[in-house]
């Protein structure tokens, strides 16, 4: 072989391999189009698609996370994205809570929340929820939010919410208490309105 052919052969396998990486760092989000293109009476595509979303690993988790921040957490066209994160188990929950943490608009954090209660059955961002009301970034948080929080934190849980439409100060109360025994973060607006 020449020299000018293998230089030809390895930029062609450059090439190759870069777009394989590419496609291959793609995937993920072809998926999720595809997911939205699915038709929603085809059950056979769409466990297909959430079974690719799981053979993607980690590397499909961002983009998973992404599709669900503005979508509407009960509707049919999130349910294999959410089992897709089921299916992932801890690292898919471990990431969900980071973006949550990271996350600054208020009903793109409620949704990832809301996603972690379904999902993995977990709380441990739904003072977050709570502490957007206090603010006045979002409305009340519905019935669902309460039973997980009963499940977390036991039956005691009073309502967020009073009928002044307001966060309740019984339950700033609460928070406040369990803020001080390490069991919620510490909040400086819930600590005002406990007040």
């Amino acid at each position: 072989m020449t020299q000018r052919t293998g230089a030809r052969v390895a930029v062609v396998a450059c090439v190759l391999i870069g777009g394989w990486l590419a496609v291959r760092g793609m995937q993920p989000r072809l998926l999720l189009l595809e997911l939205g293109w699915t038709d929603h009476d085809d059950s056979r595509r769409r466990e297909q698609i959430t079974a690719k979303l799981v053979t993607c690993g980690p590397r499909a988790v961002p983009a998973m996370i992404g599709a669900l921040r503005h979508s509407n957490v009960g509707a049919y066209s999130v349910l294999p994205i959410m089992e897709a994160l089921r299916r992932m188990g801890e690292p898919a929950r471990r990431a969900l809570g980071e973006a949550v943490d990271r996350e600054r608009e208020p009903i793109a954090q409620i949704n990832l929340i809301e996603v972690m209660q379904l999902v993995f059955r977990d709380c441990s961002r739904a003072h977050l929820w709570a502490v957007r009301v206090v603010r006045g970034e979002y409305e009340a948080p519905p019935d669902e939010f309460y039973r997980y929080l009963w499940e977390q934190y036991g039956p005691d849980v009073p309502p967020v919410v009073g009928p002044d439409g307001r966060v309740s100060p019984t339950f700033a109360s609460w928070y406040a208490r369990m803020s001080r025994r390490g069991l919620l973060p510490s909040c400086p607006e819930m600590e005002a309105a406990a007040r």
